[in-house]
């Protein structure tokens, strides 16, 4: 090789490292992305299309339906009555508002038992104040129970969302029981749950 093509080979990567330099700089400056992210696919989870919307704060009421159990819980004064541990429920309604959309299903109402939604494996009823209820039948996992089958409402369309969906589900539903065990539970949860 001679001198020649060495120089401008150096000369070439100088160049390049001094417009990466600024490129980079220029990124975190402006707490953007680069001109790159026009050209590039969002990576999974920057678009991130929610299943539910609606603020946790507004929930005045929850009705939970799994298994054997039919509750119903009522936020009083700011403080969910009937559970042991009322946090519980706000960190259950807070999750709920993080559930995303992974994938719409193109089903027939017909195939909706395949999937578990009919009749449902759990439905949850969230009451607002001055909007009307938000409600959320939940299906059977997906074959690698990474994520749940879903339907808003009881005529909307079937997603696909994450298995946190049935978790969160079967939390809210341990502590109604655990209320329902409790004699220091504040209030009390309308509930056909066996004690």
């Amino acid at each position: 090789m001679s001198w020649r093509t060495t120089f401008v080979l150096a000369a070439a990567l100088l160049v390049a490292s001094v417009f990466t330099w600024f490129d980079l700089r220029s990124d975190v400056s402006r707490g953007a992305g680069t001109w790159f992210d026009g050209m590039r696919t969002p990576a999974p989870g920057e678009n991130i299309t929610r299943l539910l919307s609606f603020d946790p704060g507004k929930v005045t009421g929850i009705h939970l339906r799994r298994s054997d159990v039919d509750a119903r819980l009522r936020r009083v004064d700011g403080q969910w009555q009937g559970v042991a541990r009322p946090q519980a429920i706000d960190d259950f309604v807070h999750n709920l508002s993080e559930l995303a959309e992974i994938m719409r299903l193109d089903i027939e109402p017909t195939q909706r038992r395949e999937y578990g939604l009919d009749p449902p494996e759990g439905v949850i009823e969230l009451d607002r104040d001055g909007e009307p209820p938000i409600i959320l039948l939940l299906g059977n996992h997906n074959p690698p129970s990474t994520g749940a089958y879903a339907e808003v409402g009881p005529s909307g369309p079937v997603v696909l969302t994450g298995a946190l969906a049935l978790w969160e589900l079967d939390k809210a539903v341990r502590a109604v029981q655990e209320a329902a065990q409790s004699p220091t539970a504040s209030g009390s949860a309308e509930s056909s749950a066996p004690s």
